[in-house]
């Protein structure tokens, strides 16, 4: 992944990375990690960020992530596709109001 594309999704506003939808569900940034270190993917480490681990899985997985078009989050609707998280913004998330992580519940505007 290029630089200019981290900087900007490190950006501490709505821009922040604050969860991931995957399987049809929204998960916090640590469980996610959990998800993707359970993949045992070669040169997963317990050090890395939950974003290294997925730039390295979808490097194995040839999955381009900088383009969401060639990956769903889920097999709906079209199962063809591969199914890899998609980053979800703070904006995105609070933009309407309260939601919570499916794997561990917290809430993810109050982060």
């Amino acid at each position: 992944m290029n630089e200019s594309f981290r900087t900007y999704m490190s950006f501490p506003s709505t821009t922040r990375i604050e969860a991931y939808a995957y399987e049809a569900a929204t998960y916090c940034r640590d469980c996610m990690w959990e998800i993707a270190f359970g993949w045992n993917i070669d040169g997963f480490e317990t050090s890395d960020t939950t974003e290294n681990l997925l730039d390295r899985a979808a490097e194995v997985r040839g999955i381009d992530r900088q383009d969401e078009g060639t990956f769903n989050s889920c097999q709906f609707p079209d199962s063809t596709i591969p199914v890899f998280p998609k980053v979800v913004f703070l904006g995105q998330l609070c933009d309407e109001g309260h939601e919570s992580c499916d794997g561990c519940g917290i809430d993810l505007c109050q982060q």
